[in-house]
């Protein structure tokens, strides 16, 4: 059964923001195209302007906005009803999650997975492409889920909803009328997800450990600043390199986007990353290690099947893993 949507309200004027244009159009343009090696392959990153020239029934637009609990709670649906994509769904990520998790937004289960995109009337086989209201941030956990549950078909929308306003790409608001379908079976892919348990006995190991990114803000890292989430030590995994998401994006305007793809392989290959190496990505509460994943698999033109991402991050970490262990580091060491 196929999907049928339709906006219940009305179209949202896309204000007085610019097109792409020049160099920068030309830049973004290679970029989204430097992800794929062949033409069948979906890239991991598009540009609006190419989504622009795709025909809108070829693909299915989630909004995966989702913001930081401190210091001002915000709720991105409300967002999203004022101002999204043409035919977007919401993606809730704390909605499709391990609700028993005593850590937000987990991966949920294969089955909750195959509930909740059927119930957004996406099939197994539709492409799906990514955005939120930064530009880079919780679309690329969404776009870091779908591949863990075999979803190959997906894209991250470089800018976002900004960078698709600014390209002059329509706006509506209201909610979206989705007919669900069968989305079907599907399994984790282990490769991309690492538990507490695989994370403490790669950081026990004395040689032949992977290689952790510590996505979180350098003084969190080194425990000099206190984490956003009350009675978190803050600090770091024993070994642990730090790189705040950041050092991976640009803002051209009011949104992010990556960094070209040679500046991102020279930032992890001065971390002592290279290609083929394994790497596990963490972070506050596996969100912003996503941007770490993404980038690594666009610095070495991978499809989306490199790294992994340590699913309960810092936030479990802290609360399980024993100072007198040497498992929580300060400092820069």
């Amino acid at each position: 059964m196929e999907s049928e949507v339709g906006n219940t309200d009305r179209r949202v004027p896309t204000g007085s923001s610019h097109s792409l244009h020049g160099s920068d159009q030309m830049n973004r343009l290679i970029r989204t195209m430097s992800t794929s090696t062949s033409t069948s392959r979906t890239p991991l990153l598009i540009s609006p302007k190419s989504l622009l020239s795709t025909p809108p029934t070829s693909y299915k637009a989630l909004d995966c906005t989702w913001h930081m609990p401190s210091p001002t709670p915000r709720s991105p649906r409300p967002e999203y009803t004022q101002a999204h994509l043409p035919n977007a769904r919401f993606f809730d990520l704390d909605g499709v999650c391990d609700t028993s998790s005593p850590y937000p937004h987990m991966l949920p289960t294969p089955s909750a997975w195959s509930k909740a995109m059927g119930e957004l009337g996406i099939g197994r086989d539709d492409w799906v492409v990514c955005y939120d209201t930064y530009g880079v941030f919780s679309a690329a956990r969404v776009v870091w889920m779908c591949k863990v549950f075999g979803h190959t078909r997906v894209s991250l929308l470089e800018g976002g909803l900004a960078g698709w306003k600014e390209a002059r790409g329509e706006v509506v608001s209201g909610e979206e009328k989705v007919e669900s379908v069968e989305y079907g079976p599907c399994e984790i892919d282990d490769k991309l997800v690492k538990s507490f348990e695989e994370v403490r006995e790669n950081a026990q190991k004395q040689d032949g450990r992977a290689k952790v990114l510590d996505a979180r803000a350098k003084g969190r890292f080194t425990g000099e600043a206190p984490e956003p989430r009350p009675g978190l030590s803050s600090g770091h995994i024993p070994h642990s390199i730090s790189l705040p998401f950041q050092s991976l994006l640009t803002t051209p305007s009011s949104y992010t986007t990556y960094k070209p793809a040679s500046d991102l392989k020279e930032t992890l290959e001065g971390l002592g990353v290279k290609e083929g190496d394994d790497v596990i990505m963490s972070c506050g509460t596996g969100v912003t290690a996503s941007v770490l994943w993404l980038g690594q698999n666009i610095a070495f033109g991978s499809d989306g099947t490199k790294g992994a991402v340590y699913d309960g991050s810092w936030t479990e970490w802290a609360q399980r893993a024993s100072a007198d262990e040497g498992l929580i580091v300060k400092g820069d060491a």
